[in-house]
């Protein structure tokens, strides 16, 4: 991992190959974050503490156990030149690269046009069980939800990102706001979700349905619709609230004017397992709870199933034609045979 990632501050291309070789998805190379020392200073307390001699057991009374000898590392770690502060710098911005490099080019692309929500109210800042090794930048729901809708904005081919809680003074008279990518590194942009995501209140609001209007009035075609959240919203639920009510009727309402092929995936990012189920009522109502860079994988595999089913109605007629005008020849030869044989 480390080798790989010093081929980017000496040269971007064998990096950028390296990475696109390597296959491996984004956050295995985020989960590094937790090896790297955050300055001098922490490497060299890490260095105290592995050449530390082992501690000593003790008996069931509490009593040092004399038996066990205190020895000290026979082969201490001693490094041959002692990094600097810059070196692990270099390392997190090398890092954070490989991270966006392996969006692009180890993630299936997600056709046509996406639309991720991502709640950011304050009930999405409880710790993230799919958090765990990640690294101090994303530690909980609502990182993870900035992190997973940034990651769609590289690997769609059209993506509208936003972030949806309450109104706030600064908007009073809407609860959600776009996100725009800025030059740089994911981290970088994930700071930016944040400074957009703090324009929006704290508490609590209700899916943004306002938008789903507008994409019916407007007949906006929409592939993909994606909602990252503390909780499934499933808009198929008996009894559920006033917004998941309209939500459904809304969603009918748009695969009957405008997309009947709309895919609605529902992510509960408070799970600690991924796990995919199926909406009885509709098949691409889908709800996933956890966390996983599968899901990428799972909605561009499901997108390319619909195009498909949306591609052969229109192919069926021509493929038809040619296949008459190919056979014809053979049809007539065979017609000709025939009749030469009841002739004779």
């Amino acid at each position: 991992m480390f080798c790989c990632l010093t081929l980017c501050s000496k040269s971007f291309f064998p990096f950028k190959q390296t990475v696109a070789s390597s296959r491996q998805f984004p956050f295995q190379f985020f989960s590094a974050y937790e090896i790297i020392p955050e300055n001098l200073e922490a490497f060299k307390k890490m260095l105290e503490e592995a050449n530390a001699p082992p501690k000593e057991k003790k008996k069931a009374d509490g009593t040092a156990d004399e038996t066990q000898v205190r020895r000290k590392r026979k082969n201490p770690i001693i490094p041959t030149n002692m990094p600097t502060d810059k070196i692990f710098d270099d390392y997190r911005k090398a890092l954070d690269q490989s991270v966006k490099l392996a969006t692009v080019h180890n993630v299936q692309p997600i056709r046509g046009s996406t639309v991720v929500f991502c709640n950011v109210s304050s009930e999405t800042k409880a710790n993230a069980p799919g958090a765990k090794g990640m690294g101090k930048s994303v530690r909980n729901i609502q990182e993870i939800g900035y992190l997973l809708g940034l990651m769609c904005k590289y690997v769609c081919e059209d993506c509208d990102f936003r972030v949806w809680a309450s109104t706030s003074p600064q908007h009073p008279d809407t609860n959600h706001l776009p996100v725009a990518l800025k030059e740089g590194t994911i981290l970088d942009n994930m700071k930016v979700v944040a400074e957009i995501a703090a324009q929006l209140g704290e508490a609590p609001g209700p899916f943004p349905i306002d938008y789903l209007t507008d994409m019916i009035r407007d007949k906006k075609r929409v592939d993909n619709l994606l909602v990252l959240s503390h909780q499934p919203l499933n808009p198929s639920k008996p009894g559920g609230d006033d917004s998941v009510n309209k939500l459904a009727n809304l969603l009918a309402k748009y695969r009957g004017e405008v997309n009947p092929d709309l895919l609605f995936v529902s992510v509960d990012l408070s799970g600690s397992r991924a796990a995919i189920s199926g909406d009885e009522k509709h098949p691409n109502d889908i709800m996933i709870a956890g966390f996983s860079d599968q899901i990428l994988r799972f909605i561009a595999e499901r997108g390319d199933q619909n195009q498909v089913r949306r591609l052969f109605p229109a192919v069926l007629p021509a493929l038809s034609y040619h296949l008459l005008f190919l056979l014809a020849p053979v049809c007539r030869a065979h017609r000709d045979c025939q009749g030469h044989q009841q002739e004779e």
